[in-house]
């Protein structure tokens, strides 16, 4: 009876420590799991949203976009310091990056100028180093939803849908851009790119707020290059045909 009391004493005060033993393993657990996590995000991969239409048509509102992280090298968290430079983008590379301003915004753009060029557009046809770039009118008066941030509504708009050719290697990186029949402009630019920097437009070439605005980004701003759309949620609900839709994917030849 003594030792039947003894062993029931025993195992009721070893109960509380394998309570608190499972506890701590199921914290480690989650603690790797969370770092695990981090390290995905900081080193490999990244969820981006799209909130505005400045990159239409090539992106859609509410397109949740995959950023490769160590596309060009790997930067220091929280930082705009590289700690390894693997290489440089490459004209037509979509890129989210941070703009260069005293209030800091990651956006999301479409690399047109290099270390080194002179970008300018001349009756909407861009220009790199005086050479034009190959831009064919796929669909004139084409009809697109918008989404107005400062009213919080959804519009029907229309421009002209081009695709748009850019000569890289042996072959061109093919992609999609709009022009507004009233926006425009006779030439924009010229605009030199420095050394360290890349230039960036929109795809909806006359409603983006892009370089034209705040100058070349460094290439220190840049956190990766957008590659796949994973995720996309429109006005009326998930947009099946978009998911895992990889960005410049299905561009005709023009």
């Amino acid at each position: 009876m003594g030792t039947a009391r003894k062993e029931s004493a025993a195992a009721e005060a070893a109960q509380p420590k394998s309570r608190i033993r499972r506890a701590w393993e199921g914290i480690r657990s989650i603690a790797v799991a969370l770092l695990v996590a981090l390290a995905v995000r900081a080193f490999l991969f990244e969820p981006y949203s799209i909130p505005s239409g400045s990159m239409l048509p090539t992106l859609q509102i509410g397109d949740y976009v995959v950023v490769t992280k160590f596309a060009y090298g790997i930067r220091l968290p929280f930082t705009n310091t590289m700690l390894w430079q693997r290489g440089l983008p490459k004209r037509g590379d979509v890129i989210v990056f941070e703009r260069p301003t005293a209030v800091p915004e990651t956006l999301i753009k479409r690399v047109v100028g290099l270390p080194g060029e002179t970008v300018e557009i001349i009756d909407g046809v861009l220009h790199v180093d005086g050479v034009p770039q190959p831009r064919t009118l796929l669909q004139p008066g084409y009809a697109f939803d918008d989404y107005l941030e400062s009213t919080r509504t959804w519009v029907s708009a229309t421009a002209d849908l081009y695709v748009e050719a850019f000569p890289r290697g042996e072959g061109e990186a093919r992609h999609l851009v709009l022009q507004a029949r009233h926006l425009r402009r006779y030439r924009e630019g010229p605009y030199r790119v420095p050394e360290g920097h890349v230039l960036v437009f929109g795809d909806n070439r006359d409603n983006s707020t892009d370089s034209r605005a705040f100058g070349a980004v460094p290439l220190g701003n840049i956190r990766g290059r957008a590659d796949l759309v994973g995720f996309s949620w429109g006005k009326r609900g998930p947009r099946l045909d978009r998911f895992f839709h990889r960005i410049d994917g299905d561009v005709p030849a023009g």
